[in-house]
């Protein structure tokens, strides 16, 4: 149950919306039992004068009143279950709301390493799938069982007026019927829910592969092959909520014979005191029905907690995400640290298993210097330039970068003087000026286009009909790789950090044009701290003040 504590406590902080539609549940309900109740009283009553009458006999009956209530209880129960739907439903979208902004500025406090290692498709179950599962905490975990409590005490108590000795017995029947509609489906299908929710987020990976491999599908005529293990999942997920679907009978079924029963025992046990006089008919009949109206409050428990598994499931997936405070921020070390230098590598490893992928890197770099971090495919640079911006945490030794540890989240200081170009060339679904602003919002039009001049993209910009507001990313302008690449360091140029991280920056580029572009940033070069990494180092500046080779056995 820890699992939901986050998400109920961002429910805490709208208690009272949440009492007064948990109440508007409650009203409708007890309307609905009430309703049931004294029509059985009214039909009785009625019945029972109407064969005095018949008899010749002669009696005096109210129909005024309990008809009264009758149209009072339909009212009662149409307005109030409108008036819920309309309002929980708005509750729930603002507590969804409410626990997206919480998720959403964790994740954004979340340290790098954490973020690492998740797929897209993860992501996007998480921040859609997960979030709007969570709905089911109030609508259908919470206030159900609450109000069906309410109103089964509620009822007990009535009992208890007319009928002493079945008071107690309904009270165990009913909280056997509670146990029946919300622990018995909640065990019996917790697992299921936990294959379905995760043959689920596979299912959605492999659509999603399946969607962005498409043209290597194709050429390679293995379409329907791939596919098949999206429909085993698929077929799996359908075996899985069948058998969900069957727990959730038997509980309904077990549930409803059970109230059924207790109508029946409580039929037996109040005979007693209709024989004696104390307890007249149509009185009696109205407890039973009203018994028998509990069904209102019960019926929708077994569904709501057979989906148990799922909502605990997208609970622990979410709260995996948020870390409180003493977790954001790693216990600092003591790291000895030189003025003189803005970046220091002291003796740093890196372990992945039982993988060394780098082991026992020195390296000092003074302000304005430039490193050469060379290597062939696979030795470590990459992974070596995600610990200097703390996308890793080193196995041993530590990064200081003026004078900060990277992997100490929120970043402060001097690391945030640090801009990383990675070979991971992403663009945004947006306009090319939002794409290159990203690393500055205050650019001006003049600033981006001398940027994208420097990278001899200036040209191709120009021959589209709306220029820097083009619309590039997914159903825009088409970029090849290279062109791509040439976007991004535009974007890195237009940084204000004194410190940047080249990791590859000219993939994809041809020789001729990545030399033009060395050529056009040289004075931008001279005025930041640059450590390179390249396998390939012929396109790149010639002179450097550190050099350092991750050569592999």
């Amino acid at each position: 149950m820890k699992e939901f504590l986050p998400w109920l406590k961002q429910l805490s902080e709208s208690k009272s919306r949440i009492a007064l539609g948990t109440s508007a549940i409650a009203l409708t309900t007890l309307s609905a039992i009430a309703l049931l109740g004294l029509s059985g009283y009214f039909i009785t009553a009625t019945g029972l004068a109407g064969i005095i009458i018949a008899a010749g006999g002669a009696i005096y009956i109210n129909i005024y009143t309990p008809a009264g209530g009758i149209r009072a209880f339909a009212l009662t129960r149409t307005v109030s279950r409108y008036i819920e739907r309309v309002y929980n439903h708005n509750t729930v979208l603002a507590l969804l709301s409410k626990i997206r902004v919480f998720l959403f500025s964790n994740l954004s406090q979340l340290p790098f390493h954490h973020q690492i290692g998740q797929r897209h498709g993860q992501w996007l179950n998480r921040l859609t799938h997960d979030v709007s599962t969570l709905d089911n905490l109030y609508l259908r975990l919470l206030a159900p069982p609450i109000v069906a409590v309410t109103s089964s005490l509620i009822l007990v108590v009535i009992n208890g007026i007319w009928l002493p000795s079945a008071s107690l017995f309904l009270l165990l029947g009913l909280f056997l019927l509670l146990i029946l509609t919300t622990y018995l489906p909640a065990t019996l299908a917790r697992e299921l829910g936990f294959s379905i929710g995760r043959d689920r987020e596979v299912l959605r990976y492999q659509v999603l592969d399946h969607l962005n491999g498409m043209p290597e599908l194709r050429a390679a005529h293995i379409q329907t092959s791939h596919i098949e293990t999206a429909w085993l999942y698929q077929e799996r997920i359908e075996y899985q909520t069948k058998r969900l679907a069957n727990v959730f009978s038997i509980c309904q079924t077990l549930s409803q014979q059970w109230l059924l029963s207790l109508v029946i025992l409580q039929l037996f046990l109040g005979l007693e005191g209709y024989l004696s006089n104390t307890i007249d008919g149509p009185i009696f009949v109205m407890l039973m029905l009203a018994t028998l109206g509990l069904n209102e409050a019960f019926i929708n428990l077994s569904k709501s907690f057979s989906d148990y598994g799922l909502t605990l499931l997208s609970a622990k997936r979410l709260s995996s995400l948020v870390i409180n405070n003493k977790e954001r921020v790693r216990d600092e070390v003591l790291v000895k640290s030189s003025d003189e230098y803005v970046i220091e590598c002291q003796s740093l490893h890196f372990e992945q298993g039982a993988e060394h992928i780098l082991e026992n890197i020195n390296l000092r770099l003074r302000v304005h210097e430039r490193a050469l971090i060379t290597g062939p495919s696979g030795s470590g640079k990459s992974t070596l330039a995600k610990i200097m911006i703390g996308l890793h945490q080193p196995t041993k030794g530590h990064v200081v970068i003026n004078g900060n540890i990277p992997d100490v989240w929120p970043p402060k200081g001097g690391l945030q003087d640090c801009y990383w170009l990675s070979q991971d060339n992403h663009i945004f679904s947006d306009t090319i000026a939002n794409n290159l602003r990203m690393s500055n919002p205050n650019a001006d039009d003049e600033s981006l286009w001398n940027a994208l001049d420097d990278v001899c993209l200036s040209k191709r910009i120009e021959q589209t009909l709306l220029g820097l507001n083009t619309w590039i990313g997914e159903a825009g302008l088409p970029l090849s790789g290279g062109e791509i690449q040439r976007l991004v360091i535009a974007r890195a140029l237009l940084a204000k950090q004194n410190i940047v991280l080249m990791d590859e920056p000219f993939k994809g580029i041809d020789k001729v044009t990545a030399k033009t572009i060395l050529q056009n940033i040289e004075d931008w070069m001279s005025g930041k701290t640059i450590i390179w990494f390249a396998h390939d180092h012929s396109v790149l500046p010639k002179q450097f003040n550190v050099r350092l080779s991750l050569a592999t056995e």
